[in-house]
């Protein structure tokens, strides 16, 4: 039963114009969702694979529309995909022995990466510095769990740095500056944000409560006034 109303939702979405992403736990699953039009199909059994549908797509929807040549990374099929969907020049596993050798072949001349945005420094953080562009190389870092050690000679061998990120110490100017990107964005169609429940107002409360203590959603959690 799941199956058949699966592929119905599936069916009439795409009958409506809307932009698919579908979920299933088999690999039977996934395939019957993209056999009927689906965008994307992603494993929802997998650990991180709500990380994987939002922060991959926004990251290189944004570095795409900015004119960039984009390499990402993903640690199963789906979220290379997921990648490659959104118009990633390469993907690559993060969790196959071999894959920074593989991104370092990847670049122009072999000379490394300008820039990684790197959204779990607590785990690849030592890895990025091995793919820096030597002079050049830069780390910003946006997301991070933890701690880790990492070989400061790989900056110094290089000259190459990292740096840190945060919305929460931006000057007036600069939200501005980002809202501005944002709204452009928005409305010529290179930034396509995901919507999960909608809220009417008077569910306000509800929308609060789910916010505290849902563990993870697809899409944004968004009240409608």
């Amino acid at each position: 039963m799941e199956l058949v109303v699966g592929i119905a939702a599936v069916q009439l979405a795409k009958a409506s114009g809307l932009r698919v992403i579908g979920t299933a736990s088999t690999e039977q699953g996934l395939q019957a969702i993209r056999d009927q039009g689906a965008d994307l199909a992603f494993n929802h059994k997998h650990e991180g694979y709500l990380k994987e549908i939002a922060v991959g797509i926004a990251a290189v929807q944004l570095a795409k529309a900015s004119g960039l040549r984009v390499i990402g990374t993903a640690s199963t099929e789906q979220g290379l995909q997921a990648i490659r969907d959104q118009g990633a020049d390469l993907a690559f596993n993060h969790k196959h022995e071999g894959y920074l050798k593989e991104i370092a072949n990847a670049t122009v001349n072999g000379e490394g990466i300008d820039l990684i945005l790197e959204m779990l420094a607590n785990v690849n953080l030592n890895s990025d510095l091995q793919l820096l562009k030597s002079g050049v190389g830069r780390v910003v870092v946006i997301g991070n769990r933890g701690t880790i050690d990492i070989n400061p000679r790989l900056l110094m061998a290089k000259e190459t740095t990292i740096c840190g990120v945060t919305l929460f110490s931006s000057s007036e100017e600069e939200f501005q500056m980002i809202n501005a990107y944002l709204q452009h964005g928005l409305k010529y169609g290179y930034i396509k944000p995901l919507l999960g429940r909608i809220y009417p107002l008077e569910e306000a409360a509800q929308a609060q409560s789910d916010v505290i203590s849902n563990s993870g959603t697809c899409g944004r959690l968004t009240l409608k006034i």
